[in-house]
């Protein structure tokens, strides 16, 4: 069965920063590229529970991952923006409703850590 994702170019670029969702799901995606972390202070939504990916590649052109989770991504991003330089993108998972918790984003980071 089909799902439709919604997908708004919040700068109106599709290389820029996006948000992302499925109608019926609790969970929501921004995709903030490195170079427009501003927006972080624009949204207060972005500073709630969240599990996210950084995506970027190292010195071999190897494509490269780290997963986390946080309860304040604006403030988290500060410490991987001076620390990490391989990463591009950010994918940001939040709840729509502010129903996924602490130990909820937890979770999620512990699964997807299975996968790398």
């Amino acid at each position: 069965m089909g799902k439709t994702v919604t997908t708004y170019l919040i700068d109106g670029d599709p290389k820029g920063t996006q948000y992302v969702f499925i109608s019926n799901k609790i969970c929501q995606m921004y995709v903030i590229p490195r170079s427009n972390l501003s927006i972080l202070n624009e949204r207060q939504e972005l500073q709630t529970p969240a599990f996210y990916i950084l995506l970027g590649e190292d010195e071999a052109t190897k494509p490269k991952a780290y997963i986390g989770e946080t309860e304040n991504f604006r403030e988290r991003v500060k410490d991987h923006d001076s620390k990490k330089a391989f990463w591009q993108k950010a994918l940001l998972f939040i709840s729509k409703d502010a129903a996924m918790t602490k130990a909820d984003v937890q979770y999620l980071e512990l699964y997807w850590l299975q996968y790398l």
